[in-house]
């Protein structure tokens, strides 16, 4: 199972935020640590933070400072850019199987899990991966694809909680990259502050807060910068059940409802983590089910998964 895998200023504040659990109930502002983020309380505006945490959140390793839980993250308007909306993206396909390990489907590639232990659900998910360098599709022309982790959105239904990253190559060679999120069946936004490269290490975390409460962050560990943000469900049909963990590479679809060109991509190797309510860690290779991308009968990845460790190739 992955652990805290940074060593940065994030990643501090996780375990300051994990020792504050365990001690007393009243998080100290530290402007030491927050001095380059703008979506923390001011001094002026709170000396501290207080609120009742369930005994299970001291169990989520990622994204979890008191201030996301308070609900203290406002929705910045510099965080509301929309992308290309991934409305519909989602495997539908893959959700009416149940009872095999390998499937194929249009647009995901990766694992997703159908079940939490009994009488649990999904609170985070979670993966570290290196950005992988895009390049044109196989006859040459621009392309793109999506790399992210999420909650629900197979056997869960339509509602899916997600965060990742874009990969692009245009038609003369040019590679683009974006960091975005996502509550389905609502919009994408994109974390504008971010700046992502090809060979960068990323880490995505989304966690369900409750069936109408969820966070989202990615972190860049190359670069020490990251961004984090309360969501509530876009609608009252969007509520989560937790009951669906996935780890995918995507051919996600135009705001048209086409599926993008899938650019070629070297291999992404997804580093996960996956906890219940109850803390419990689930391990995708003993638990999950491959799916990879079969478009006009031609298979376009190639998925490996050993122990909390999921590989997808293009092929």
């Amino acid at each position: 199972m992955l652990e805290a895998p940074g060593k940065g200023r994030f990643w501090k504040e996780v375990m300051e935020y994990q020792a504050w659990y365990r001690g007393t109930n009243t998080y100290a502002y530290r402007p030491e640590l927050h001095s380059n983020r703008t979506d923390y309380p001011s001094k002026s505006q709170s000396q501290t933070l207080s609120c009742t945490f369930s005994a299970t959140m001291m169990f989520s390793i990622v994204f979890m400072a008191s201030n996301l839980l308070c609900g203290t993250y406002a929705h910045p308007s510099s965080l509301a850019e929309p992308v290309i909306t991934r409305n519909n993206a989602r495997s539908s396909n893959a959700a009416a199987v149940n009872d095999v390990l390998v499937v194929t489907n249009p647009n995901w590639a990766g694992v997703y899990i159908e079940s939490p232990p009994a009488g649990q659900n999904f609170q985070t998910v979670f993966a570290q991966f290196t950005v992988p360098t895009p390049s044109k599709t196989a006859n040459g022309a621009a392309g793109s694809a999506a790399i992210w982790v999420g909650i629900d959105g197979v056997t869960a239904g339509t509602p899916l909680l997600q965060t990742g990253i874009d990969i692009g190559v245009s038609a003369s060679g040019v590679t683009s990259f974006s960091a975005w999120y996502e509550w389905l069946p609502g919009p994408s936004f994109k974390f504008n502050e971010l700046d992502i490269h090809a060979g960068d290490v990323i880490i995505a975390s989304v966690e369900m807060i409750n069936s109408t409460t969820g966070t989202v962050g990615i972190e860049n560990i190359s670069t020490g910068n990251e961004s984090a943000i309360v969501l509530s469900a876009p609608s009252p049909q969007s509520t989560l059940t937790g009951l669906n963990a996935e780890w995918i590479v995507e051919d996600f679809e135009s705001a048209g409802g086409v599926l993008v060109p899938f650019a070629n991509f070297t291999p992404v190797t997804f580093k996960t983590g996956a906890f219940t309510n109850r803390g419990v860690s689930v391990d995708p290779s003993t638990s999950g089910t491959t799916v990879n991308i079969q478009q006009n009968g031609t298979v376009l990845t190639s998925v490996s998964v050993q122990t909390d460790t999921i590989t997808v190739k293009h092929t």
